[in-house]
């Protein structure tokens, strides 16, 4: 403006966006940067890894382009690469640490975040180092420093994924810098091919002691195709007019050196909470230790052993619950679940699951809300359940065999405090058809929705209870479109047999808007098959269709483990993913236990969107014994969501464990030919039974389920890989010990404590394995939505979800 001063422009000017390649609209305005001496330093984009994605107005040859490098000096997958559509150039002109950066977040508070706009901003604040070291330097002068000191990777010399290498700040610093006794004059100016021109040195030895100093005059071209000059200088203060008596130099013996350990990943184990302060409890932390609550870091961290550590959680959190986060100086985290939570002080039962099960079993019941204490209890209508306090946000309550059908209510009481959910549960009859579903089993293929892109849109269906299979049961698919409209999208079919919990019908539909729908499912919506309860046969969810990207492609989850050390409830959960399109962003955990009266999967824990990592995650399992299936999702940059989730199985087997008569607990193995597994249980009380089901076999492979409070055991050797289950079952109620061993190869083949064949008159051995050994939670279940919002303009500071 007219009133404005250019004597107060910026020596460096930051640009974290962009969008698009080629659009020169912004090219007067760096040209004009640079003829004021401004520094234009710009990201590349996040739109890697093909070549020619360079983002304007980081394409331009005027401007310099940071792309993003990780921890490792490896080029980002996301980061855009060269050469410029407008110039064809080699671009970015310099790479800078993009991945996983600590910083700054526009809440008021800090995150850790990926992008080339975490990138840039390195190589602005080395800019602005080298202009305090060196104030006379042009700013292409600056972009030589830069260039010319930077660490090569990848190809030899300049390139379109790093550039000319990654920035070194310390060393353009240090290129540039005098430290006091050398000074030259003048530092810039022109001359003619075939002249010349003087430099003037000044030695300043005031302030030096006797001793060898050593510099070097540096002197850079602005044609970039010409290589620096460098001048080594030296100055020797003291008697000159000695001569040093030269020393030999001893021959070093080499001696054998050892690879270092990595440093084990911290382990989260206990979060005690007193208020807003946090003690956190584990091991491998190391000094000074980060942690956040989601993305709201923690202050006043007081770190006291490798163990334990204290911390103070923000006072103005929204309300929620949130996984703590914890990362050690080397980058490795653990993550554990449900460690603080905001909300009110008032007892708040908020959801249930499973909500029904069978008159004829005994039924596991998981109870979620908030501030439950050890005191907690559970009601079904006016009876008192067996309860297990788990944490301030989770209990679980044994449902006994034998309650008449019919809806209850479900309630929570807490010292003398009573939260109730009005017919929250139901109770059904083992031979009465009731089809049913669930939210998080209404699904989308792909997961993230994009205008004018076709979609499957399924349903998982369960046939609770029954005696007969149920053919064509119609599943009609309707959408509340944003303003209002309804529609219905088509019809598809599923034969049901009795007590079938994996049955997918779809059809295909393209969203034409942008826009939240309300996605409905309607179960047999002509009442053809009856049903005493029909309220769980219209299943919802909103889903988020997102405007057309150039970025459709989904991340893909290459390779998952979970493992969990005996005696430990804390598992170490390992992924990788990779993206062709903007890079792999973040990865989401389900933790699954399998309802045996319910005959359903049932979701027990779940983290947020957490950041993609190659170190694993830590993850405290539910206090459930027995097995316990893992999901992960993968997002990558643009929001895209994995078509398939990564699957994995653990078994938390506990030194005792108890049973209500009829109750059971499943573990599921992985035998390799030749390996041999011991089931072992020996009661306190009551009565508990083995069994072993194969997926070679509809009847037990093995058994063991002698009268009374006796030792139990079954040795099963694997004749070929295979997948075997164990039900151990509470034929009365009992307590007992137990154990389960995987042996190598090599052991004795198969027995069996107690054969099939001896008849024993006063136990009736189960038939049924509950679930088949091949079984596991559909690849559709659990689907999350995304954890970013792609725009058509972009901006490169990826969201991360609380």
């Amino acid at each position: 403006t007219s009133n404005g001063d250019p004597n107060q422009r910026p020596n460096v000017v930051n640009n974290s966006w962009g969008g698009g390649s080629g659009d020169q609209w912004y090219q007067a305005a760096v040209q004009s940067w640079r003829a004021a001496d401004i520094f234009p330093a710009f990201a590349a984009g996040n739109s890697g890894p093909n070549a020619g994605t360079i983002n304007s107005p980081g394409d331009y040859a005027d401007s310099f382009a940071s792309g993003a490098t990780d921890s490792g000096d490896s080029i980002a997958s996301f980061s855009s690469r060269g050469p410029s559509s407008l110039t064809s150039e080699t671009k970015p002109d310099i790479s800078a640490p993009g991945y996983n950066i600590y910083s700054a977040w526009n809440n008021g508070s800090y995150a850790t975040i990926s992008g080339t706009s975490m990138a840039s901003p390195h190589t602005a604040g080395c800019v602005a180092l080298v202009k305090v070291a060196n104030p006379g330097l042009t700013v292409s002068q600056i972009e030589d420093v830069l260039t010319s000191t930077s660490v090569d990777l990848g190809s030899t010399g300049p390139d379109d994924d790093f550039g000319y290498g990654r920035l070194d700040c310390y060393a353009a610093v240090d290129a540039v810098r005098s430290d006091g006794w050398l000074t030259a004059s003048p530092v810039n100016g022109q001359v003619t091919s075939g002249g010349a021109a003087t430099i003037e040195l000044t030695f300043d030895t005031n302030s030096l002691a006797d001793g060898d100093y050593s510099a070097s005059l540096t002197i850079t071209s602005n044609d970039p195709d010409e290589s620096p000059l460098t001048i080594p200088v030296s100055l020797v203060v003291g008697d000159s007019n000695t001569t040093p008596t030269p020393t030999s130099t001893p021959t070093a013996t080499p001696t054998p050196t050892s690879t270092p350990t990595p440093p084990a990943p911290p382990q989260v184990t206990t979060v005690n909470v007193d208020g807003n302060s946090l003690e956190i409890i584990g091991s491998n932390f190391i000094n000074p230790v980060r942690a956040s609550l989601g993305t709201y870091p923690l202050s006043n961290v007081t770190f006291v052993n490798s163990g334990k550590f204290q911390a103070i959680a923000p006072s103005n959190l929204p309300s929620g619950t949130y996984t703590l986060i914890v990362t050690n100086p080397d980058g490795q985290t653990a993550s554990y679940p449900a460690a603080f939570t905001v909300g009110s002080s008032a007892l708040d039962l908020q959801v249930i699951a499973p909500q029904r099960g069978r008159d004829d079993v005994p039924s596991l019941l998981y109870a979620f809300g908030l501030n439950f204490s050890e005191d907690a209890r559970v009601k079904l209508g006016s009876s008192s359940l067996t309860t297990q306090y788990v944490n301030q946000n989770f209990l679980w309550a044994i449902v006994p065999a034998g309650q008449t059908p019919g809806l209850y209510n479900v309630s929570v009481t807490d010292n003398g405090v009573t939260d109730t959910l009005a017919n929250a549960y139901t109770v059904f009859s083992a031979t009465d058809d009731d089809l049913l579903s669930h939210s998080s089993l209404l699904w989308t293929d792909p997961g993230s929705l994009r205008a004018g892109r076709q979609i499957d849109v399924g349903l998982v269906v369960y046939h609770q209870g029954g005696v007969q299979t149920l053919t064509d049961v119609a599943v009609r698919f309707q959408v509340e479109t944003p303003t209002g409209q309804t529609l219905t999208l088509g019809t598809g079919t599923a034969d049901l047999p009795p007590n079938r919990y994996d049955t997918t019908t779809s059809i295909s539909w393209v969203p034409t808007a942008t826009g939240n729908y309300l996605l409905r499912a309607i179960i047999d919506p002509n009442n053809n098959v009856v049903e005493n309860d029909e309220t769980n046969n219209v299943i919802e969810r909103t889903i988020s269709v997102l405007p057309a990207a150039a970025d459709t492609t989904p991340p893909q989850i290459t390779s998952f483990t979970a493992t969990l050390p005996p005696d430990s409830p804390i598992a170490t959960l390992s992924v990788t993913a990779t993206d062709v399109g903007a890079g792999v962003n973040a990865v989401l955990f389900i933790e699954y236990e399998f309802s045996p009266s319910a005959r359903q999967w049932i979701a027990v824990r779940q983290s947020e969107w957490l950041d993609y990592q190659t170190a694993a995650y830590n993850w405290e399992v539910s206090s459930t014994p027995g097995m316990k299936y893992f999901q992960v999702w993968a997002a990558d940059v643009a929001g895209n969501i994995a078509r398939a989730p990564g699957q994995a199985v653990l078994n938390y087997v506990t030194p005792t464990d108890s049973l209500l008569a009829g109750q059971i607990r499943l573990y599921r193995y992985r035998l390799a030919a030749g390996e041999q597994i011991t089931v072992h249980t020996t009661p306190t009380s009551g009565d508990p039974d083995i069994y072993l089901w194969d997926t070679n076999s509809a009847y037990p492979a093995a058994s063991s389920y002698n009268a009374g409070a006796t030792v139990d055991e079954i040795n099963y050797t694997a004749a070929q890989d295979v997948t075997v289950q164990i039900v151990i079952h509470g034929y009365t109620d009992t307590e007992f010990a137990q154990s389960i061993e995987v042996a190598a190869a090599g052991a004795a083949s198969a027995t069996r404590s107690e054969p099939r064949d001896v008849v024993i008159t006063s136990k009736t051995p189960l038939d049924d394995a509950i679930v088949p050994a091949a079984n596991s939670p559909s690849d559709k279940q659990g689907l999350p939505d995304a954890p970013v919002t792609a725009n058509t303009s972009a901006v490169y500071l990826p969201v991360t979800i609380k």
